[in-house]
């Protein structure tokens, strides 16, 4: 599932960064230099991943209050009455740390490597190319 989250993560920052070449190179033409807009797009990446972490984090645990609470019962053979089963859900924050390090690692990575590259080309070519 990191492994997937991580592909769609990038492939996310991928189409975002691509769209922005026409800004990047507006950027660029106005006088900011390489590691303004890098530091400008890592920081707009990693808010918009913080922002949908906790999103994500708080839409787990309404849905683990939600369905941690139904009560389904389950007829016994032995038993005369059918016994109550509820989900025993929990929310580990050992693992939720570690997917939150996880996908701040690939935003970085991907966002500070993307920059890079569009940045590399002209802003004229960024500009002519759109």
């Amino acid at each position: 599932m990191t492994l997937i989250a991580g592909l769609v993560l990038f492939k996310v920052n991928a189409v975002v960064l691509l769209e922005r070449k026409k800004d990047i190179a507006v950027l660029r033409s106005v006088g900011w230099t390489k590691k303004e807009i890098t530091g400008q797009i890592v920081s707009e990446v990693l808010l918009q991943v913080i922002a949908g972490f906790g999103i994500g984090v708080l839409a787990s645990i309404a849905l683990m209050v939600l369905l941690g609470s139904v009560s389904v019962e389950i007829p016994s053979i032995s038993l005369e009455k059918p016994v109550p089963v509820t989900l025993p859900l929990s929310l580990s924050p050992v693992t939720t740390l570690s997917y939150f390090a996880a996908i701040i690692m690939t935003c970085l990575l991907v966002s500070y490597l993307l920059a890079r590259s569009i940045l590399a080309i002209k802003p004229s070519e960024n500009l002519r190319s759109l």
